[in-house]
């Protein structure tokens, strides 16, 4: 079972937590290893893998694997697996950039800065990969040409692009045997376009709404989706993470018939419905980005605190708006009741501690801090957009459901969590417990067997 990503970075937000996380889960209810395979030149595989480990992240039968690192490593006849595509250029070795003792890659650059070729070396300091991006002409960015060697500088094989090389990668990580791949990252599904192999079954899961966000006017498709869904067929499965986000897709012929729904699964965070929590302290995980718009979080907090004036709000994340956000709370004199926390990987542990929680977004595939934040015994008040807040949360049962937009009724409902009735909330608790245990990873995990069972290794 293989999980692929293009990168995992050092601070990420929830696909990458949604596939490490059932990664996890499937190593953990299968006792079976898992890799996750990655891609970016600019991310090792085995640091990330004990950093994740060590922040209890990742289950120890869980590999991170970097094609770059990996073949940095590999042996000669590991290297002999690697099958090219393009026809041998002999003098491609010439290319060869001066080294520097101990470092493991030299870089080429134009005097604007573009990087124009990149020399890789193994971890016993051969040259192992050179990859010019000016291989039509010397100094001028086009045509790219990669060159595999071995520990005596000959040449293994050679691909005049990337995709090409990546599979020739995974061709040799597969192998034969029999193998499920879930691809998350929609940068790196590209690479599946025209990649086939008959013992592998490739699902894809799409983590996000496909549709632009007006709310007036002709639905669209979002841009950045055009691409998977001209190449959807091109998957044994496609994953949509919520039925209302299957059954619009179904509306707009968007499925050729292999679209499946699997939700996201969330662990245990074993909230306490009747533990004492300040019922005016919320919580809020999200990037600090214009899509989230934790700017409504802060003017709803802000007038709701005219009402409680016990009221705060914790908001941990990283992104580009942390000045503008900060601004936006000194100007509503909300110092007192905001705070920005920053990027903190052990965040949502903090939704045992929190009374609410907020999700202010444009959209969302499904919402995994909803999840969290209930399973956890935190009352989740979150706008009723698409997907995945209407299918989780019944409005007032276990949560709160609030018109896309409404900053009013967002502060009323703030207002209503802090003020209500011990023995309501901590039923509206026990609530939101019981409701998170159906995203628990035995059923969702159980969900992904039974659809791989109904999947064919036939062509």
């Amino acid at each position: 079972y293989y999980t692929v990503l293009w990168r995992i970075p050092e601070t990420f937000g929830g696909l990458t937590s949604v596939a490490l996380e059932r990664s996890s889960a499937f190593a953990r209810q299968d006792n079976r290893p898992i890799e996750i395979l990655t891609f970016s030149p600019h991310n090792s595989g085995k640091e990330r893998e004990q950093a994740l480990k060590a922040d209890g992240r990742l289950d120890r039968r869980v590999t991170l694997r970097n094609i770059w690192e990996d073949l940095g490593a590999w042996s000669d006849d590991k290297l002999a697996r690697m099958k090219g595509t393009a026809r041998l250029v002999p003098e491609a070795v010439d290319d060869a950039l001066p080294h520097t003792p101990e470092s493991t890659r030299e870089e080429r650059k134009d005097d604007a800065g573009t990087v124009l070729q990149t020399d890789y070396y193994s971890t016993q300091g051969h040259l192992r990969i050179i990859d010019r991006h000016d291989a039509t002409e010397r100094g001028t960015t086009g045509g790219r040409l990669l060159t595999l060697l071995d520990s005596r500088g000959r040449i293994v094989a050679q691909w005049r692009s990337g995709g090409a090389f990546y599979k020739a990668w995974l061709n040799a990580v597969f192998g034969d045997q029999p193998s499920y791949v879930i691809v998350d990252s929609g940068y790196a599904s590209s690479i599946f376009r025209t990649y086939r192999k008959k013992n592998v079954v490739f699902c894809h899961v799409l983590h996000s709404n496909f549709l632009k966000n007006e709310s007036v006017g002709p639905r669209e498709l979002n841009r950045g989706r055009f691409d998977i869904f001209h190449n959807a067929d091109r998957f044994d499965r496609v994953i949509a993470l919520t039925h209302a986000q299957q059954q619009d897709m179904f509306a707009l012929n968007l499925s050729s018939g292999n679209l499946t729904v699997v939700p996201n699964l969330v662990r245990d965070l074993h909230g306490d419905a009747e533990a004492p929590r300040d019922k005016a302290h919320g919580i809020m995980l999200a990037r600090l980005t214009k899509g989230k718009r934790i700017d409504h979080a802060i003017r709803a907090t802000a007038a709701a605190s005219q009402n409680t004036p016990r009221l705060h709000l914790d908001v941990y994340g990283d992104g580009d708006m942390h000045a503008e956000l900060t601004q936006q709370i000194n100007a509503n004199n909300a110092g007192e009741h905001i705070t920005l926390c920053g990027f903190a990987s052990n965040a949502k542990e903090r939704f045992r501690e929190a009374s609410f929680s907020l999700l202010t977004s444009k959209q969302e595939g499904q919402g995994l801090v909803l999840l969290e934040s209930m399973s956890a015994g935190c009352i989740p008040i979150a706008y009723d957009i698409k997907y995945g807040p209407a299918d989780i949360i019944t409005d007032g049962v276990d949560g709160f459901l609030i018109p896309d937009g409404d900053v009013e009724a967002l502060t009323q409902a703030i207002i209503r969590v802090a003020t209500m009735d011990d023995a309501e909330l901590t039923q509206m608790r026990r609530n939101a417990l019981r409701r998170a245990a159906d995203f628990y990873e035995t059923a969702v995990v159980n969900k992904w067997a039974t659809m791989f069972r109904e999947c064919s290794f036939e062509p």
